[in-house]
């Protein structure tokens, strides 16, 4: 709640002065952006509500930090059960909205709600194909990403598998991925991958959720130095 308030005093501070026709210095219109949970795969497997539960996450209690936003992955099939849960959780608590673009995030903050995004943890889970994520990402918003889950695809080796990079399909998935607006993430990609991902890049990537190299180097998941 302490946190809650000082976000809201902040993004009130600068609203106040874009009013006045001054710039914030650092815009923090949404002081906490998170770029990944498994929340909804959670609540689809183990039960409960994404509104109120008791993992790490629920609506109810991100929503007292608002202005947030926060990617909401989909891991491990069902992806059309699991989109459908969170755009009815989010209308009938009225507590977010699902976003498409950054101005969306922003009316979003304006409003005091969530701004909820959706991502993909593995293209596998759509056939590692370009026209189902043309489709996922036109009708449900997805613009977010990961070539790869924990197993190499016809798209990429991963972290945790073999740990090959790019395939041929591959290169041409992350420029037609770009292309359409829909951002990668190199969390779970393997090193190779990574640097043959950032080889045919015309956009900026993210890892969403990784940890660093040096202070864990035995787990294959972490990024070195020269990869931050």
């Amino acid at each position: 709640r302490v946190r809650s308030s000082a976000a809201s005093d902040v993004y009130k501070r600068q609203a106040a002065a874009r009013g006045r026709g001054q710039s914030a210095r650092f815009d923090m219109t949404i002081p906490y952006f998170d770029a990944h949970c498994d929340t909804v795969t959670s609540v689809l497997k183990y039960g409960g509500n994404l509104e109120k539960n008791e993992y790490q996450l629920d609506l109810t209690r991100l929503a007292a930090y608002a202005p947030v936003a926060q990617f909401f992955a989909v891991w491990g099939g069902q992806y059309e059960e699991k989109t459908a849960l969170l755009r009815s959780a989010l209308q009938k608590s009225g507590r977010g909205v699902l976003c498409r673009s950054v101005a969306e995030a922003k009316t979003a903050a304006e409003r005091g709600q969530i701004a909820a995004f959706l991502s993909l943890e593995g293209m596998e889970q759509l056939d590692c194909s370009t026209e189902r994520l043309r489709e996922a990402h036109e009708r449900d918003g997805l613009i977010l990403v990961n070539l790869c889950w924990n197993s190499d695809n016809e798209l990429c080796g991963s972290a945790m598998d073999g740990g090959g990079g790019l395939t041929d399909k591959g290169r041409a998935f992350v420029r037609a991925a770009q292309d359409m607006g829909v951002a990668i993430d190199l969390s779970h990609a393997s090193e190779r991958t990574f640097w043959d991902v950032l080889e045919v890049s015309t956009r900026p990537v993210l890892a969403s959720h990784s940890n660093a190299a040096v202070l864990c180097s035995d787990f294959p998941r972490n990024l070195t130095d020269a990869q931050f």
